[in-house]
């Protein structure tokens, strides 16, 4: 009705249990909360964390989060690909979310996949709110639904970022971890190429607030990151010169309250924000006074370099990104094969991750190892990428971020790779070949070391 703040959307299927539904989903300022229902007695709910598509069907696959989720070990909001039954909608959300469905209806069982597809893709997310059951779900025809929790399919669809692929996970959550021993982070995620969050290391970044970097480097010179469609431009993104980073900070913010994810668009303004700004180079006081640098990232090869050789990857990182809600670059792997990572100090960055499909047959088995990873990484926690992925990330509000490239077990490969086959071309490359890519370089990692100060960091150096 007029004036409403919210629109409350119920199945037929649901049994309201929780009197203060409404308050408790509106509570966490998303433009659409799913509150959690299910069946009693049996393994089914109305939200999933994973899912498999075929045409004209819709099916459940097993998320390796959703019993934690299902069981309640975790509370909270997360993110879903697909929920139904229990909809809190927000005012200002809801005309394009009826859109959404008014195209989709008439799928019959896969309308609301198509749904909930096609609302991410909108710019506005599925989260679930888990912390009570809030419904219940009944079935008054008692019909057999036991869910075939093994079934797999191996047809293609396109994925719900910008690029089509197959894969045979489909589309998955990024890991979370806490309590990550050092050993484990290296045989359960650099070993395997997989990408990773971590939750609990916000304690080493608790002096690189915005305060603090705009106190220390509030009046240094940046540039900023627009978006450019111009062929050829690494991520679509062109630089130019926006004077003090104190400035640059307001305007950026000031921005981000024009605009939302669900009415941005490039042409009123192709502004990212601050992107990749190297504090090592234009702001090494910072670094120096408050920075720490996590175990996890710390044994970067490219620091055992001592400083008297030239190498031009060793003194780039960290950087500092401020960002204007709603943007992104272009899809993209970043340079010379190096792993990535990057902490968030406000906001949130949704992320896209998948594995290369150079070199993949669509049409062979080999397809089924392609993943494509899709989450959100939130304040307060730590992603690191494996080497030489394509990624694509989004701002969701105001954000200020730290984040780097790094060589270390895990991404040697990858670096060594992509070097070798442009050495002869790019200068950079040809310094990482006589480098670490010398016979005799250290390229061991200590499991028992731990987060460094920036001044051990930068004195790692070896002799070559």
């Amino acid at each position: 009705s007029n004036g409403a703040a919210w629109a409350l959307m119920v199945d037929s299927d649901d049994r309201i249990k929780e009197p203060s539904l409404v308050n408790e989903l509106a509570g966490w300022a998303r433009p659409i909360v799913v509150g959690r229902a299910s069946r009693p007695g049996k393994y089914f709910s109305n939200y999933w964390t994973n899912m498999d598509h075929i045409a004209g069907g819709q099916w459940y696959a097993d998320g390796f989060d959703f019993l934690p989720l299902f069981y309640m070990k975790r509370r909270g909001l997360f993110q879903v690909p697909l929920g139904r039954a229990l909809f809190l909608v927000e005012r200002n959300a809801l005309t394009k979310f009826a859109k959404v469905f008014a195209k989709t209806a008439g799928s019959g069982i896969d309308t609301y996949r198509r749904a909930c597809l096609a609302a991410t893709d909108a710019g506005l997310g599925i989260y679930v709110d888990n912390r009570k059951k809030y419904a219940d779900l009944f079935d008054p025809d008692e019909v057999n639904e036991d869910i075939n929790l093994n079934q797999t399919y191996t047809d293609m669809f396109s994925s719900n970022c910008n690029i089509s692929v197959d894969f045979k996970e489909k589309t998955l959550r990024i890991p979370r971890e806490r309590g990550l021993s050092l050993k484990d982070y290296f045989e359960k995620y650099a070993d395997t190429q997989t990408p990773v969050i971590i939750e609990d290391y916000a304690a080493a970044f608790e002096e690189m607030s915005v305060q603090n970097i705009l106190k220390v480097c509030g009046n240094k010179q940046v540039s900023i990151a627009r978006r450019d469609s111009t062929e050829g431009l690494w991520a679509n993104i062109q630089w130019f010169q926006h004077g003090f980073l104190k400035d640059a900070a307001k305007d950026i913010s000031d921005l981000s309250k024009q605009s939302s994810i669900e009415d941005f668009s490039v042409e009123r303004s192709s502004m990212l924000g601050v992107f990749d700004w190297a504090l090592q180079k234009y702001c090494p006081e910072i670094l120096e006074k408050h920075f720490t640098m996590p175990k996890y990232i710390a044994q970067d090869f490219l620091q055992r370099v001592p400083h008297e050789i030239e190498l031009h990857y060793r003194d780039l990182w960290p950087s500092l990104f401020i960002g204007v809600n709603g943007t992104y670059g272009g899809l993209h792997r970043d340079v010379f094969g190096s792993s990535f990572w990057m902490y968030v100090i406000e906001g949130e960055k949704e992320w896209h991750v998948i594995d290369s499909v150079e070199g993949t047959d669509m049409f062979h088995s080999d397809a089924a190892s392609v993943r494509h990873f899709h989450d959100v990484v939130r304040k307060g926690q730590l992603v690191i990428i494996p080497g030489h992925r394509w990624h694509q990330v989004r701002n969701l509000g105001t954000t200020a971020t730290l984040a780097g490239n790094f060589v270390s077990r895990g991404s040697f490969e990858t670096m060594e790779a992509v070097v070798k086959e442009g050495e002869e071309t790019l200068s950079y490359y040809r310094e990482l070949e006589s480098t670490l890519l010398a016979p005799d370089f250290d390229v061991s990692v200590d499991f028992d070391e731990g987060d460094m100060t920036w001044s051990k960091f930068r004195n790692q150096r070896k002799l070559l």
